[in-house]
């Protein structure tokens, strides 16, 4: 129970044992959020959008921005020959 001296203030030993589990699990997923925000911030990872919509999205205004369906829409219509 290093770190955790306080629990020893609990009489109840499955108290005590659910406080250490729950503090454990929150050690293990707090190792996992600064991981995955460390994952996030590297200009390598990847963005995985689950099948969900990304809206709300700025006309490019860089080479290697996206690029948003009016946007595309736009630059076609401007090229298209209309007979």
């Amino acid at each position: 129970m290093a770190g955790h001296a306080y629990v020893n203030q609990v009489q109840d030993p499955a108290a005590q044992k659910a406080i250490l589990n729950a503090l454990g699990l929150i050690t293990q997923l707090t190792t996992r959020i600064v991981a995955l925000e460390a994952a996030a911030l590297q200009n390598t990872a990847t963005i995985d959008a689950k099948d969900q919509r990304i809206v709300n999205v700025a006309p490019p205004s860089a080479d290697a921005d996206v690029v948003n369906l009016a946007t595309l829409r736009a630059y076609v219509a401007s090229q298209v020959e209309t007979f």
